[in-house]
Order: structure tokens, then C-alpha cells, then sequence
């Protein structure tokens, strides 16, 4: 121990120094720390579709051209795409005032803005991870909550869509059946 305070003396200019280091250091990252905005992470977990929802039957196979034009593997991928797409997403700044809140000239920046506090993963599970950042802990639970509704909601158009699709190529097969079915008929 006395050597210990022996060093201290006889360094004492440069154990001075170095004290004085620490603590601006310290003083630097409260300030800091004070000065930043808290964000709080609101957290969603998706399980993805299966593989033979998001497939379209041989007759309209416009999942296989989006897919492939976006160069996506499997309907995860599909489904974080689209929760990074327009769609999803102006509905959620609509809902929640968004653009006003960020202080955003335009729908473009506040998109941006957006998708900068927006993180979407595939984990290696297979089940899509959603995190929203915001000031407000509940304002980031509720935008989650209102992605995941919004999702679902995209999946249900799409699946309806597809549906009136099918049903009116159906129509239009038994109309050219029941044609040939009255000439054959009549001749």
C-alpha cells in the first residue's frame, strides 16, 4: 500500500490528469445522455403464411412474377417486403399522424423517416420479427400492433382479389363449355 501512494506522489501532475479525463468523460455522457431523446421498441412477431397461401394456381400466376421480380425465396420474404411497401405503411402514418409528429415537409420524408425507426427480420426460425422505435412506449406498441393489423388486412384483399380471379376464369370455362356443349346440341 505505501508503495502504492509513493507512485501516487511522485506521478501526482499525471494521476491529476488522468482524473480529469475520467470525469470530463463521464460529465460528456451524462450530458449527452440527457440531451437524447429516450426511444422505447415496440415488438411484433409474425408467423409467416405457408408456402401453398401465397401460391396463385396455374391460370393467373402473378405471386410467381412479383416474386421472382423481387427476387424472393420463400413467402417470409414476401411478407416482409410488403410490410416495408406503401401499402402497409401510409395507413400506419395516416393512423397515427405521422407526419406531423415527425415535423415532415412531405409523405416522402416522413416514409423515410418511417422506415429508418422500422426493422423487419427474418429470424432463423422462420417467424418475421417487427420493432418500431418511438419516444412514446405506447405510440411504438400501437404502431407494431397496427402493422401486423394492416398485414393481415393486405393478405385478405389479396386472397379475395384472387378469389374474383378464379371465379370469373371459372365463369368464363363454363360459358365456353355449356357454347360447345349447344352446338354440339344442335347439330
Amino acid at each position: 500500500m505505501s508503495s502504492v501512494l509513493r507512485l501516487m506522489r511522485q506521478y501526482k501532475k499525471e494521476v491529476l490528469i488522468l482524473t480529469l479525463y475520467v470525469l470530463v468523460g463521464v460529465l460528456v455522457a451524462a450530458v449527452f445522455n440527457a440531451a437524447s431523446p429516450k426511444l422505447y421498441r415496440g415488438h411484433a412477431r409474425l408467423l409467416p403464411p405457408q408456402a401453398n397461401i401465397i401460391q396463385t394456381n396455374q391460370l393467373d400466376n402473378t405471386g410467381t412474377i412479383l416474386g421472382s421480380a423481387l427476387s424472393i425465396k420463400n413467402p417470409a420474404e414476401l411478407y416482409i417486403a410488403l410490410l416495408r411497401s406503401r401499402a402497409v405503411i401510409e395507413p400506419v402514418i395516416e393512423q397515427f399522424q405521422l407526419t406531423a409528429k415527425y415535423k415532415a415537409t412531405d409523405d416522402d420524408t416522413t416514409q423515410r423517416i418511417f422506415l429508418k425507426r422500422m426493422s423487419v427480420t427474418l429470424a432463423k426460425d422462420g417467424i418475421i420479427e417487427l420493432e418500431f422505435e418511438d419516444e412514446s412506449a405506447q405510440v411504438a406498441a400501437e404502431v407494431c400492433n397496427h402493422l401486423v393489423e394492416e398485414i393481415y388486412a393486405l393478405g385478405q384483399r389479396f386472397a379475395k382479389e384472387e378469389d374474383t380471379r378464379r371465379q370469373s376464369s371459372y365463369d368464363q370455362w363454363l360459358s365456353v363449355a355449356r357454347n360447345r356443349l349447344h352446338t354440339i346440341d344442335e347439330q
